[in-house]
C-alpha cells in the first residue's frame, strides 16, 4: 500500500482484534482509485493482532495503553494526507470505490470540511441488519436533541478542520465521536452529506458503544447540553425514532432483540 502522497489516511484502533482484523484490512486494500494510508493505532495486543496488521503492509504504531480516542487523535496527528476516516477494527467498507467516492467528494465541494453517509449495520456473518440513513440536513439544535447523529465510520474530515477543532475529547471513552461532530456543527463546519452507504458496522455482543457505561456517557452528556427537561428528552427519542425510520428493519432488530433478552430472562 503506497503511503507516498496519499489521498485520504484510514487511521484504525486495534486491541487484541486478531478476529476482524483481515476483513477491515481487505476492505482497505480493495479500494479503487484512489490511494490510501492505511495507519493502524494498537494498544498493546497479545494476540495476532500486531502480526496481521505488520503483514498487510499498513502503518502499524504500538501506543500501550492507549484508549480508542487517544489512539485515533495520534493517528491524525502522524496522517500524511489532508483527509482522514476512522475505521474500527471489526468494520469495514461497503463497496471497493467508498474512499474514492469519498475524495471526489471534497474535491468537487472544497467549502465543505465533514463527508458523511449512511451505514449498514451487519451481523457477525456480514449479514446486512438494517440501514441508517443519516440527516440530509445537520441543525446544530436538532443534532444536539438527537445526540447521535452519523455512525462513525460513516464520516470523514479535512485534517486541518479536525486540528483546528482540537481532535477527539479524550475525557470521554465512548461517545467522542458524537461530541466531535456537535462542537463541529456549533463552530460551523460545513456538512456535506452523500447518499450512499460508505461503510458496515459489525454489531456483536463485544461492541462497546451499545454498553451500559457508554448509554450512562452519553446521558450525561446529553443532559449537560440539554438539561434534564422531560420534553427534552422526549423529543430526543422522536428525533431518533424519525432517523431510523429510513429503514424499519431497525425496529424489527430491536423487537426481536428485547424479545430474546425476555426469553432469557425468563429462562
Amino acid at each position: 500500500m503506497n503511503r507516498y502522497n496519499p489521498d485520504i489516511t484510514i487511521i484504525t484502533p486495534t486491541l487484541n482484534s486478531g478476529k476482524y482484523i483481515s476483513k477491515c484490512i481487505d476492505s482497505i486494500r480493495q479500494q479503487h482509485g484512489v490511494v490510501v494510508e492505511h495507519i493502524i493505532v494498537d494498544g498493546g495486543s497479545v494476540d495476532d493482532t500486531l502480526l496481521i496488521s505488520q503483514e498487510s503492509g499498513a502503518r502499524v504504531i504500538l501506543l500501550n495503553g492507549s484508549s480508542i480516542y487517544q489512539a485515533l487523535n495520534y493517528g491524525v496527528k502522524i496522517a500524511g494526507s489532508n483527509y482522514v476516516g476512522f475505521l474500527n477494527s471489526d468494520d469495514y467498507y461497503h463497496s471497493s470505490t467508498s474512499l474514492s467516492d469519498v475524495v471526489k467528494s471534497f474535491n468537487l465541494n472544497p467549502h465543505y470540511k465533514i463527508i458523511y453517509g449512511n451505514c449498514r449495520f451487519v451481523n457477525s456473518f456480514g449479514v446486512e441488519l438494517y440501514r441508517l440513513i443519516s440527516p440530509p440536513m445537520v441543525d446544530y439544535f436538532f443534532a444536539r436533541m438527537r445526540y447521535f447523529n452519523v455512525s462513525h465510520p460513516s464520516w470523514f474530515i479535512s485534517k486541518s478542520a479536525f486540528n483546528d477543532m482540537g481532535g477527539y475529547d479524550e475525557k470521554l471513552r465512548y461517545i467522542s465521536d458524537c461530541d466531535f461532530l456537535l462542537r463541529a456543527l456549533r463552530s460551523g463546519v460545513l456538512f456535506k452529506y452523500v447518499n450512499t452507504a460508505f461503510a458496515s458496522f459489525t454489531l456483536h455482543s463485544f461492541n462497546t458503544s451499545s454498553s451500559i457505561s457508554a448509554r450512562m456517557e452519553m446521558r450525561r452528556s446529553f443532559s449537560e447540553l440539554n438539561g434534564n427537561s422531560v420534553l427534552f428528552l422526549i423529543f430526543h427519542y422522536l428525533l431518533l425514532i424519525n432517523m431510523f425510520m429510513g429503514d424499519p428493519r431497525y425496529f424489527k432488530f430491536r423487537l426481536l432483540k428485547l424479545f430474546k433478552r425476555l426469553l432469557d430472562s425468563s429462562s
